[in-house]
């Protein structure tokens, strides 16, 4: 499928504690990691909504690099996997920014340290 169009970062509360410096580093290194597995994500996502029949997220341990897809409303909760609600929010408001069915929305965390990264990639990821 190849690279995102484009992809955006939505800044969360852990983030924006940090210094401007930090943020800036710990995004590209988000970023270079994302990039090195877009196409893998990509076919995960499609295959995940085609399955659920509802637009999901991907969320990427990057602790332990394990990435599970999941819908952000299942069963009438909200917060299927106990994502602080900033998060939540965030990877909604990403994922609901685009009505097309061309985002891909990948939340990031690190369990060592707790920093969480959202991003929106603007690539389709619902059946073909």
């Amino acid at each position: 499928m190849g690279t995102p169009g484009r992809v955006r970062p939505h800044l969360t509360d852990d983030q924006l504690s940090m210094p401007q410096e930090e943020i800036v580093a710990a995004q590209r290194q988000q970023l270079a990691r994302l990039g090195l597995r877009t196409d893998e994500l990509i076919d995960l996502a499609r295959s995940a909504h085609e399955e659920l029949g509802v637009p999901t997220v991907l969320l990427w341990n990057t602790t332990t690099d394990e990435v599970l897809p999941t819908p952000l409303d299942w069963e009438g909760h909200t917060n299927v996997h106990a994502l602080p609600d900033a998060v939540y929010e965030s990877a909604r408001g990403a994922l609901t920014d685009s009505c097309d069915g061309r985002t891909l929305v990948v939340v990031m965390y690190d369990g060592s340290n707790g920093m969480t990264g959202v991003y929106a990639l603007s690539t389709q990821v619902g059946p073909t």
